[in-house]
């Protein structure tokens, strides 16, 4: 039994001493943690040819690693969840747009430099310019691209600027005018028309048809079944790119695609009316719609209240009666 407890021993001594030498051998690898931030996040450009159009943002590096970074001017379009995100155009794919050499007559400048890589260093902030050169026989016409800034030799294959992850974007909606008329559609205003709660929700849609980007304004109303004004939601007036369609939010909420009106206690019959205007000239689209509330987890409680109200009345009443025959 001696030997054989002398052996385990020393075949612990043995692993114990491998297991301690183990880390020896293993280099830990940490990936580099990037961590940017850009400002403003969109540059919204309304110009007329002829034109030297200058736009600065600023690009920190907010991590405490030096880094590397490319820059890249990709065309986008709207996604198709209509929401405001946005996608890249595959590669090869010609931007959309009356020029297809427009991003010849672009520069990244920081400073006098014309850059077309960037190297940040921990904690290190850059003020940079866009600068578009517009000749006088420039066509009108919208262009939407994000000037990216990707981690060195990283090749873009993401389809979502949301998806990108080893770098940061800014966004460029450039409308080269002159303007013609603002024209669109109101593709939807609607809401459940029985809800039992709230908040209560609001799906409102508008389709662009111009040849260039909008901006609508607009809110909602809420009046209850005597007429009373209950509630006011104001849209947020997100961009809609040029011949595509996008849903309106509220502006307090969060969300991307519903108008929320925040009421958690509803109780009968109400109106909603919307009023958007696609630009300050309009057009302009109204539109009423209904719905009833009707809180059903309320009045089943309020039933449940009165049955044993009923009964504990019922139940002492009959207890006096039982008393007085006594």
């Amino acid at each position: 039994m001696k030997i054989v407890k002398i052996k385990i021993i020393k075949f612990l001594a043995v692993l114990l001493g491998i297991i301690g030498i183990i880390p020896i051998f293993i280099h830990p690898a940490f990936a580099q943690e990037i961590s940017l931030g850009v400002y403003p996040p969109i540059l919204q450009i309304n110009t007329e040819a002829p034109a030297s159009v200058k736009a600065p943002f600023t690009i920190e590096n907010n991590s405490d690693n030096p880094i590397d970074l490319d820059i890249v001017l990709k065309p986008f379009t709207t996604s198709p969840k209509e929401d405001g995100e946005v996608s890249f155009l595959p590669e090869g794919q010609q931007m959309p747009g009356a020029d297809p050499n427009i991003f010849s007559k672009m520069q990244i400048y920081n400073g006098s430099s014309v850059i077309t890589k960037i190297t940040l260093a921990p904690q290190q902030q850059k003020n940079l310019t866009l600068h578009i050169g517009i000749p006088s026989d420039e066509p009108p016409s919208d262009y939407y691209f994000t000037i990216l800034f990707v981690s060195h030799g990283q090749n873009i294959t993401t389809e979502t600027t949301t998806a990108t992850t080893a770098g940061i974007g800014v966004n460029v909606l450039l409308s080269i005018g002159p303007k013609g008329n603002t024209t669109g559609l109101l593709n939807q205003f609607s809401t459940p028309w029985f809800t039992t709660h709230g908040p209560v929700t609001f799906t409102t849609s508008v389709q662009n048809t111009s040849n260039f980007f909008i901006a609508p304004k607009g809110d909602i109303i809420i009046k209850n079944m005597f007429g009373q004004a209950v509630g006011h939601i104001q849209l947020l007036p997100v961009n809609i790119l040029a011949n595509t369609s996008r849903f309106l939010p509220d502006t307090k909420s969060g969300s991307l695609d519903k108008a929320i009106w925040s009421e958690t206690f509803v109780f009968g019959l109400y109106s909603a009316t919307l009023t958007v205007a696609l630009s300050n000239t309009g057009p302009l689209f109204t539109k009423t719609i209904y719905f009833v509330a009707l809180p059903i987890s309320f009045f089943i409680g309020l039933i449940i209240l009165c049955l044993l109200a009923a009964a504990i009345f019922y139940h002492v009443r009959r207890k006096l009666k039982l008393r007085h025959k006594i």
